[in-house]
């Protein structure tokens, strides 16, 4: 078994579609169908029912996908854990964040700060959607998720809050409101646009917020979802449609784009979340050196 099966086997599970997984990994359909065939022979079952237009797991590959998950995430943690040992840490902090922000503006200046003043603790860093870094706090294969709080809220967790950044849409360039000064618009300006979504396990709550917001003005909004970040960005730029993000989007900052902030839309509150359950010694550092760097930096988050 190698990893490129694995990719694509876990490619196919989240977006239960060949094709989608196809786009998702940059592949051509074919490939993907095979590389699932010759995993399916190489572990003797059926992982996949292969519907007319979607692909859903069999109970052995439910079964699989489980199993799997937590070896990916060990073998993830072995390897960060040996960069670590050669390196001469003593103990490690693992954050993990969202794909597709700007990390060098609000996650990087907190991990460069904390490594200063603990240069004896490695700080491990990755990237994973909603869904599998909620499935990573629980399971404790990481310390810290980096985003927004209300969709990571449970009883079970806790979060403390950094920085707060503007919401509003990300648009082509050449989008007829994207020289308008952004205090002179409005949601109304933008209610004939296609707005492109992300599916609730990559960012939950956000779509139907957003959603909620057009009903309540009266409109019934057009909406495309993507199956990951990169293909709602290439949308906007192929001109399908615009989305809903903050401030710190990745694309943000690129000249093909123009982001316009919007009051309506509000701000986000980008928060350090932990479960309570997680006993991590070097978690306690960190927060206590976080409270410090807040009370500096952010003092009104």
């Amino acid at each position: 078994m190698d990893l490129a099966k694995l990719t694509a086997f876990f490619a196919v599970a989240q977006t239960k579609s060949f094709s989608k997984a196809a786009d998702l990994l940059f592949k051509n359909q074919s490939a993907i169908s095979r590389q699932i065939l010759a995993l399916e022979k190489e572990l003797g079952v059926q992982l996949f029912i292969r519907g007319s237009r979607s692909v859903v797991l069999t109970k052995a590959g439910q079964v699989f996908k489980a199993g799997m998950e937590k070896v990916t995430d060990l073998y993830q943690a072995v390897l960060s854990n040996t960069h670590a040992a050669q390196s001469g840490y003593i103990a490690e902090v693992r954050i993990c964040t969202h794909p597709g922000t700007l990390y060098s503006n609000i996650l990087t200046p907190v991990v460069l700060a904390f490594e200063k003043q603990h240069p004896e603790i490695f700080v491990s860093l990755q990237t994973s959607y909603s869904g599998d870094a909620s499935r990573k706090l629980d399971e404790h294969s990481v310390d810290f998720v980096f985003w927004r709080w209300e969709e990571y809220s449970s009883i079970s967790r806790s979060y403390m809050n950094v920085v707060e950044r503007p919401n509003g849409f990300l648009l082509p360039a050449d989008h007829p409101k994207a020289s308008i000064a952004p205090e002179d618009l409005t949601l109304d300006d933008f209610k004939d646009d296609t707005f492109i979504l992300l599916s609730d396990y990559i960012a939950p709550k956000l779509a139907s917020r957003l959603i909620k917001k057009y009903a309540a003005l009266g409109y019934d909004p057009k909406v495309l979802y993507a199956p990951d970040l990169d293909t709602s960005l290439l949308w906007v730029s192929a001109r399908r449609g615009i989305i809903a993000a903050s401030d710190q989007c990745i694309a943000a900052g690129n000249p093909a784009f123009r982001f316009v902030p919007l009051q309506q839309l509000g701000r986000t509150i980008f928060s350090f979340i932990w479960d309570k359950q997680n006993d991590n010694p070097s978690m306690e550092v960190f927060l206590a050196f976080l409270s410090d760097y807040v009370a500096e930096h952010s003092p009104s988050v």
